[in-house]
């Protein structure tokens, strides 16, 4: 009886043990905001404590955040979308340039709505591209170093970024000659 009696409380806390386990990671993940993993182990945890409400209501938000991430993505695509039937008005003799940044403003704007539903790293490098049209390069810079910390390992942020830091030391380089071109 005995045997049984430790084989059976060794059992539960084994369970106690990986229940915490699957709330520790779920935790983590979920402050990484990969709510796909995230879910995944809370759904493990509510296969091994079915009573457990803390474990289904992270579902539920995990489910949520993925919705949200989702159709923010959607949003920004459909965005960019939008502002690459609006580049070639650049390049047209006689465009209604007034038209053509309203126009740009109006994407802007739907990016902002998709940052705002939830940021990801596409939307701020999108608004970053146009902000960096816009030539508010300060604006443009703040985007791009979010769309990094976002995604860390978006190579082609880091060349825009570089090419932005590059304009930046160009004109700062222009402003100095022409400082000295006026005082000689």
């Amino acid at each position: 009886f005995a045997i049984a009696l430790a084989f059976i409380i060794s059992g539960r806390i084994q369970r106690v043990n990986t229940g915490r386990n699957y709330l520790e990671k779920a935790g983590k993940l979920a402050g990484e905001q990969k709510w796909k993993e995230a879910n995944d182990y809370y759904v493990k945890l509510l296969e091994l404590d079915k009573d457990n409400k803390e474990a289904a209501e992270k579902i539920a938000l995990c489910k949520k955040k993925m919705e949200d991430e989702k159709k923010s993505g959607e949003e920004a695509q459909t965005a960019w979308l939008y502002a690459q039937q609006i580049f070639p008005e650049f390049y047209k003799k006689n465009a209604n340039m007034e038209k053509v940044w309203r126009q740009m403003d109006d994407v802007i704007a739907q990016l902002d709505k998709s940052i705002a539903t939830y940021p990801t790293y596409m939307g701020y490098f999108y608004r970053a591209m146009l902000y960096r049209e816009k030539n508010r390069p300060g604006v443009a810079m703040k985007d791009i170093t979010m769309a990094i910390s976002l995604k860390p390992d978006f190579d082609l942020a880091y060349i825009i970024r570089g090419l932005m830091l590059y304009e930046r030391y160009v004109a700062e380089q222009s402003k100095e000659l022409e400082k000295k071109a006026f005082q000689d």
